[in-house]
């Protein structure tokens, strides 16, 4: 732990097969279906979510 105890950072990690792959399925119907309850819990929460992505080369 970082001592921060205003807050507690969540972060999520997952590998697609390409860029492509990924903004397909961000624009998918599976997308909205496990996103459709996100903005239930907004009292919890400091703002919105924020994207961090990476690409990495082999």
């Amino acid at each position: 732990m970082d001592g921060n105890e205003t807050f507690t950072l969540y972060a999520s990690h997952s590998v697609w097969r390409s860029g492509l792959d990924f903004l397909n399925w961000n624009k998918s119907k599976a997308f909205r279906k496990a996103h459709q309850g996100a903005g239930e819990h907004r009292d919890i929460y400091l703002g919105n979510p924020g994207f961090d992505g990476f690409t990495i080369v082999l």
